[in-house]
């Protein structure tokens, strides 16, 4: 399948006099191919702003072609979308998924998510051991943000066939389920989301205050585009499952945490392939819902036959996994030569900078490694080494020999600078 059209357009707003409108987009569809489908993706929370795909090719129609968006918004709300759309070979059934290349079954841990009854902390005071959490309760949070961290660093997770009750691997799982929690914040997401006063679809106060639209609104309006956005680059996608609705919060304990790894998305019907800590080594785990209208409620079916109400999209920041060789370190990265631009402070290693490249930077501890491809793949070279850079400061990475957007991703590293 090939991608023939991917826009990204803003409409209306608050010095905007256009309230609706029509926009047309043409279609060159590679030789010997055929139209075969649209995707519409509004990036508006504000339920004044909407649009549709008011025309489009039948499905295996050739030569020219071209696709209209309808769209209105209101004095305030201006409306952002994004629409793609896609040809194939004619008689061809391919694919519409996009993966991550993160599976269960390779990336995943070999265990599930369940844990002997010991405490997930242990605090040694003078007045005895402060004793904080069970593992039996589950580490979901940090299996995933684990799993994920050793994915980024390009690294195979461990071969342990049965959950840790102690050790420097349930230490860091256990490390990495406390910064999953996110807190404060977090906890708040998932007590408003559970909370069974918030309404599977839109109440007539969230016409006007997006902040009180229901389940529906807030995982077709507000999560699933940020989510998309991050598997469309290859990032898998760390979600919170919403699996209880109660007002007691001594009941978020039976929430759950899961990894996004792709999606296939036809119409309005979408699947999101997970990686279910419950399930390992699994790569059918999946999501599924319709995005056809977020004003009422929507049913999720979850592969597992689990309930599932809602979904959104947890922090996740990279950590480098216990074990491995890695320096401590900190650079500020900077998009335009000489430290101009909006900058980006990493410490220790990035594994995917995204739209952060930087054309200059400043190293202000520890020796670094550039890389042009993420999760530290293909160094950027000097000579017939890696490149290797000390503190100082770098106002413009093209005259090292870096091209433009060259720089993927970055770790400290103990070799000795060359540069």
């Amino acid at each position: 399948m090939t991608q023939i059209l991917n826009a990204t357009c803003s409409r209306g707003g608050l010095w905007s006099p256009a309230r609706s409108g029509n926009d047309a987009f043409p279609l060159t569809l590679p030789s010997g191919e055929v139209f075969h489908s649209a995707r519409l993706t509004i990036l508006s929370p504000d339920p004044a702003a909407d649009a549709r795909l008011a025309a489009q090719p039948p499905a295996g129609q050739a030569g020219s072609a071209s696709l209209t968006v309808g769209w209105k918004s209101s004095g305030t709300a201006a409306l952002t979308y994004q629409v793609e759309a896609f040809s194939a070979a004619p008689g061809a059934d391919p694919g519409t998924a996009r993966a991550t290349g993160f599976l269960a079954s390779q990336h995943g841990f070999h265990f599930d998510n369940r844990f002997p009854s010991v405490p997930d902390l242990q605090i040694h005071t003078p007045l005895g051991d402060l004793k904080i959490g069970d593992a039996a309760n589950g580490l979901c949070g940090g299996m995933v943000y684990a799993a994920l961290d050793y994915f980024n660093a390009g690294l195979p997770v461990p071969a342990d066939a049965a959950a840790p009750a102690s050790g420097g691997l349930f230490d860091y799982l256990v490390s990495r389920l406390l910064f999953s929690f996110d807190l404060p914040s977090g906890p708040l997401r998932y007590a408003e989301l559970m909370n069974p006063r918030f309404p599977d679809g839109q109440s007539i106060l969230g016409r006007f205050f997006p902040s009180l639209n229901g389940r529906a609104w807030t995982m077709i309006r507000q999560e699933w585009p940020v989510i998309k956005a991050e598997l469309d680059a290859g990032r898998p996608c760390p979600l919170g499952l919403i699996k209880v609705k109660s007002g007691d919060l001594n009941q978020m304990g039976h929430n759950h945490q899961v990894l996004a790894t792709g999606y296939d998305l036809n119409g309005t019907d979408l699947a999101v392939f997970i990686y279910d800590p419950n399930f390992a080594g699994n790569d059918a785990v999946t999501l599924r819902l319709s995005l056809a209208d977020p004003t009422r409620p929507v049913a999720l079916s979850y592969s597992s036959g689990e309930t599932v109400y809602c979904f959104f999209h947890t922090k996740y920041a990279f950590a480098m996994p216990p074990g491995t060789q890695h320096a401590v370190g900190r650079a500020v990265l900077f998009p335009e030569a000489n430290f101009l631009g909006a900058l980006s402070d990493v410490v220790a290693a990035d594994p995917d900078l995204g739209t952060r490249r930087p054309g200059s930077l400043a190293i202000l501890s520890g020796n670094w490694s550039l890389y042009s491809g993420p999760r530290f793949a293909a160094p950027v070279m000097h000579g017939a080494v890696p490149l290797v850079l000390g503190p100082g400061s770098y106002p413009d990475l093209a005259g090292l020999g870096v091209p433009a957007g060259g720089v993927a991703s970055l770790k400290a590293v103990t070799d000795p600078a060359n540069r």
